[in-house]
């Protein structure tokens, strides 16, 4: 048994939780918190404003390194925030309450980043729906693409699509990063809901000296409930997800102004064009407005499906978001 002095001897990681109504998921989060192979630990729970059990199955963990807060319901981001401001960790683990870390992940990055100072590392995340058994999933091979050893402006250009047409996304989990570059980037926004983490993210990253790739895995929850076009936005959060964007684009650009950084704003951009149009039109002429700003490139529109697609080909993307817009109308009232 590993003694006292020796694991009080390894930096120390403050595992943050914010919790919402995830009573039905929270405990297995949890306990992959508390099973971690990294010793030195603590563990940071927040629920905010949680209106069924969520605040009962937490506290029945609270110990001596496993810390239970509430609060009124602020959202996920202040939550975060609240959970920093309790933080006594060098390093920082952000782990949204459905999710799974493997038992190894906090030691394999932790063992990375004392190699790699003033670096953050990523890992693999597996996507496993509700319900599956989330051991017998693989990390996506197109995700995997994306997750390389880079300097930050090269990693961020490649994540948004600026070597390609299409990026990607990291989830949260997936992170773990020395708290002096959260001091140095900052908190969360709180006035974002949608790509809030894209947002916060992308400073830690250019406050970085590079993102380096770690063994260990992230274990990310999807509801197939969920995936219908109707639940996955709503006005507030499309709203942030283009102040996120109007945001990272400054960000990047700051950094450089290449032509790749530019590929990578216009493919933010050009995306988000798909998801104002036909549902938030001063949203959408805002979006417009910016991609004026940069050079127009060629861009395959991706509505939805293979029939949609087609639609798309013949008839062009707008009208083709406009039928798939109808469609998920309709299948919402039967």
């Amino acid at each position: 048994m590993e003694s006292i002095n020796k694991i009080n001897s390894q930096p120390l990681v403050s595992i943050i939780i914010p919790a919402y109504n995830a009573s039905a998921y929270i405990q297995k989060a949890i306990i992959s918190a508390i099973d971690q192979s990294w010793r030195n630990k603590e563990i940071i729970i927040i629920d905010d404003g949680s209106t069924d059990n969520t605040l009962t199955v937490a506290k029945y963990f609270e110990c001596e390194t496993v810390h239970v807060f509430h609060q009124e319901n602020t959202g996920a981001s202040a939550a975060r925030n609240f959970g920093l401001s309790k933080a006594k960790g060098e390093y920082v683990q952000f782990l949204d309450a459905d999710d799974i870390l493997s038992l190894d992940k906090i030691e394999e990055q932790v063992n990375t980043l004392l190699k790699n100072p003033c670096k953050i590392a990523v890992c693999s995340t597996v996507h496993f729906f509700d319900g599956e058994d989330h051991l017998s999933c693989k990390p996506s091979q197109y995700e995997e693409s994306y997750l390389i050893n880079a300097d930050p402006v090269k990693f961020l250009i490649k994540l948004w699509g600026g070597y390609d047409e299409n990026g990607s996304m990291v989830q949260p989990n997936a992170w773990l990063t020395p708290m002096s570059l959260i001091q140095s980037a900052g908190l969360w926004n709180e006035e974002l809901t949608l790509d809030d983490d894209g947002e916060f993210f992308a400073r830690v990253i250019l406050a970085s000296e590079g993102v380096i790739k770690s063994k260990g895995l992230n274990y990310y929850r999807k509801y197939k409930s969920r995936n219908n076009l109707s639940s996955q936005t709503n006005t507030k959060d499309i709203e942030s997800a283009v102040k996120s964007t109007l945001l990272k684009k400054q960000y990047i650009l700051k950094c450089t102004n290449n032509d790749t950084a530019k590929k990578a704003v216009f493919t933010q951009l050009i995306n988000l064009c798909h998801i104002c149009y036909g549902r938030e039109h001063n949203l959408y002429k805002i979006v417009k407005k910016e991609l004026k700003t940069v050079p127009q490139y060629r861009y395959n529109h991706i509505v939805g499906g293979t029939l949609i697609n087609k639609i798309a080909i013949i008839f062009g993307w707008k009208t083709a978001k406009i039928l798939q817009l109808i469609y998920h109308k309709i299948t919402i009232i039967l």
